[in-house]
């Protein structure tokens, strides 16, 4: 048996399925209002300001920016420079998008900045538009710079900081895989 019930202010249909042995199935008919929220949201945001801003090292003195935008014609450019709103710089980068049953992504773009001078604070805007951030780049690799990275990956995080202070306080130094 197949029963349809539109509720007063639900944004979907409910549709019950009923089966023999008394299985009862119910069914959220939400995909074009997922649709319309989705696209809604998309123009909201379509004036191509930078959302999601991120920095990441792209190799010896240069530095990877990535951004997105929900405007398709946002161009990929970062325009940068030593001095706070003051860009002497710019640089063309690439953009993608993807989509994933029913989600479409904005567009993802990515551009990499440099040769970038060690130990120095740069300043940027992403798509010609939007607010500036800024960065500094590591100092030069010598003997007196040290790195030190922690990569945690746990399913009794109490044992492990325990384990971690242990060994911080014994000025221990070294890697460890499980």
């Amino acid at each position: 048996m197949l029963l349809r019930e539109d509720r007063a202010g639900w944004p979907y249909s409910v549709w019950l399925l009923m089966f023999p042995a008394a299985t009862l199935v119910l069914i959220l008919a939400a995909i074009t209002q997922a649709t319309a929220t989705a696209t809604v949201v998309a123009a909201e945001n379509d004036s191509g300001a930078p959302e999601q801003v991120h920095i990441s090292l792209a190799g010896a003195n240069h530095m990877r920016v990535s951004w997105i935008t929900f405007n398709s014609s946002a161009p990929s450019i970062v325009e940068y420079g030593e001095n706070s709103n003051d860009y002497d710089n710019m640089v063309q980068g690439e953009n993608t998008t993807y989509s994933y049953i029913l989600y479409n992504s904005g567009l993802i773009h990515n551009a990499v900045l440099g040769p970038l001078e060690d130990n120095k604070v740069y300043y940027y805007r992403c798509g010609g538009v939007g607010p500036e951030y800024s960065f500094k780049m590591p100092p030069t690799s010598g003997a007196n710079v040290s790195v030190i990275f922690v990569i945690v990956g746990t399913s009794s995080p109490q044992a492990f900081l325990t384990k971690l202070k242990r060994k911080k306080k014994e000025n221990r130094k070294d890697i460890e895989m499980a």
